[in-house]
């Protein structure tokens, strides 16, 4: 079974669109787990079954991993 390493756990504070395939799209609400952040502000993430990249100021963050936290996929 393959598996990414998390950086963090966020919640989402609105709800964020996009046509492009790169980005996540989720609703306010919606919890995202962290794989890498960029200096520009996006952040990759997954969220019900989808992988994108998101702004980094849609989110707040819920809990903080060490490191060694990964997510199966």
């Amino acid at each position: 079974m393959n598996s990414l390493s998390l950086l963090c756990t966020v919640q989402a504070l609105y709800t964020f669109e996009s046509n492009d395939p790169s980005s996540l799209r989720f609703e306010e609400g919606d919890f995202i787990d962290v794989l890498s952040k960029l200096s520009s502000g996006w952040w990759d993430g997954w969220c019900n079954g989808q992988r994108g990249w998101f702004p980094s100021n849609y989110v707040k963050i819920i809990k903080e991993y060490d490191g060694k936290s990964t997510k199966p996929i």
